[in-house]
């Protein structure tokens, strides 16, 4: 078992202001020359980060390995700016790893992993129609979601069946990620892969 806590102030932290910015350039809107973009990155007086992370991992069964990972992670905007709020949904509270690893056989591991990330908010910030000059920002919710990774891995010990040969061993993997077909995005909002099938073969000399 480990166990991580850390608590930091952050001074003069950096974050966008789009929103709520006074000298953005767009259509209709004059902005005094030098003055262009100046307040659309602002830093806030003062963030309070705060964060655990968890870890557990051990044998079940002589042959059932696991393990669990969580980790927890607080922003505070301590200023009161408007853009401070924002800058503290940016980043999920919760997340967790766990897995499971089973050996039937001697050669054989069954895998089977586990993904948990909490809700969060991106902030897209995008040049409409680009080169122009004019931009625009907008906050893309991100849900939170639940993948599950699967895999079997083969090793077999060509020496043996082969006879006398330069290839030691060979290890063949199947996999699929993301086994229940979860719709879910990424940390900049972008859609994820669907259930996706693969499989690999690697060999030792």
């Amino acid at each position: 078992m480990k166990a991580d806590y850390h608590f930091y102030k952050i001074y003069d932290y950096v974050a966008y202001n789009s929103k709520f910015a006074k000298y953005t350039p767009s259509p209709g809107h004059h902005v005094p020359p030098g003055l262009e973009l100046s307040d659309y990155k602002i830093n806030l007086d003062e963030i309070r980060h705060q964060g655990l992370d968890l870890e557990i991992n051990g044998h079940i069964l002589d042959n059932l390995f696991f393990y669990i990972g969580y980790s927890f992670l607080e922003l505070r905007n301590m200023g009161g700016e408007p853009a401070g709020e924002e800058a503290i949904d940016e980043r999920a509270k919760h997340r967790v790893n766990a897995g499971l690893r089973f050996r039937p056989l001697p050669n054989t591991i069954l895998m089977l992993d586990y993904r948990f990330q909490d809700k969060q908010v991106a902030h897209v910030y995008e040049e409409v129609p680009p080169g122009s000059g004019n931009l625009i920002s907008y906050d893309e919710p991100i849900d939170r979601y639940h993948v599950f990774d699967f895999a079997i891995e083969q090793k077999l010990n060509l020496s043996k069946i082969l006879g006398d040969i330069h290839i030691k061993e060979a290890t063949f993997k199947f996999y699929v990620k993301n086994l229940f077909n979860e719709d879910y995005e990424n940390q900049r909002g972008f859609p994820m892969t669907d259930r996706t099938f693969g499989g690999s073969i690697s060999f030792k000399f």
